[in-house]
């Protein structure tokens, strides 16, 4: 099983005075994500079974829904422990999935970072719309490889040139 870590896209700043919660991707993080998005399905991300998951933060749920529709999955499921720090209560639904499923994590700093160190040791800078894949190696305790990781920056230069 593969987990696909991504931060959401750029939101809207704190400063608009919103609950954490409403914060909404801005026109820039929106675009961004789709140009992850692309580059993602164009060798990243393949297969049938692909499932995206997501925090119940509206930045999160806007970041996995256009996920969805370049990456042709139907329902995003949402997990509210993927806004909180508790990555065993977020795992407690792993098992169930069958051995080659790749889960997309659409989260938030600092849970996603804390949760690829706490599987791999590896240390990554999740900045908006970053993505790292780690091929889980054992759920009790949680622990991984970490394949890869690409900051949303290259990943819309892969689009952009080959998609």
């Amino acid at each position: 099983m593969e987990i696909i870590f991504m931060r959401h896209g750029k939101a809207q700043d704190r400063e608009l005075g919103l609950p954490d919660g409403e914060r909404r991707l801005t026109a820039k993080g929106s675009n961004r994500v789709r140009e992850v998005a692309r580059a993602l399905a164009c060798g990243f991300i393949t297969g049938e079974n692909v499932q995206i998951w997501s925090s119940p933060l509206v930045r999160a749920k806007e970041t996995a829904d256009l996920l969805a529709v370049v990456l042709k999955v139907k329902k995003v499921m949402t997990h509210p422990a993927i806004a909180s720090e508790n990555l065993d209560e977020l795992l407690h639904d792993l098992p169930d999935q069958p051995n080659n499923a790749i889960i997309v994590i659409v989260g938030h700093e600092p849970y996603l970072g804390m949760w690829v160190t706490r599987m791999t040791n590896a240390v990554v800078p999740f900045k908006t719309a970053s993505v790292a894949a780690v091929k889980v190696t054992t759920l009790e305790p949680p622990a991984g490889e970490l394949r890869w990781f690409v900051d949303s920056g290259v990943l819309a230069n892969i689009a952009e040139a080959n998609c």
